[in-house]
């Protein structure tokens, strides 16, 4: 399959997976899915800070079982199914102290990266 047609069909399947779930916190906030066109290297919290502009904010790294642990509705496993599925090397980085932004990306078998960004709000 094509590069551009891989990365479309994913970002697609993510949507799909996504769309009108939640992820609950003090605020609930609907995820939204990023993607970056081959941006080599290594998934790391600088080079996800350097895409998303928040460098030099607090971090904090989690696996995906961890980030989901509380979320255990059939679609939010659909979704992690789809993410593990389509991606490999997964990571979840937090970003940021009561307003949280969170990134959970992994790479594409093309050399994209994928994944999706929420909101969380813990005070």
């Amino acid at each position: 399959m094509p590069f551009l047609v891989c990365v479309l069909a994913i970002v697609s399947q993510l949507e799909r997976a996504a769309d009108g779930l939640l992820f609950m916190s003090e605020s609930d906030h609907p995820f939204e899915v990023v993607h970056w066109k081959r941006p080599g290297g290594d998934i790391t919290a600088e080079r996800i800070a350097q895409l998303t502009g928040h460098v030099g904010e607090t971090v904090e790294e989690k696996t995906v079982e961890a980030f989901f642990r509380h979320h255990t509705s059939p679609r939010h496993r659909k979704l992690v199914k789809v993410l593990r599925k389509k991606l490999s090397s997964i990571r979840v980085y937090r970003f940021g102290v009561i307003e949280i932004h969170s990134y959970v990306v992994g790479v594409t078998r093309h050399g994209s990266w994928a994944g999706l960004a929420t909101i969380q709000i813990e005070t």
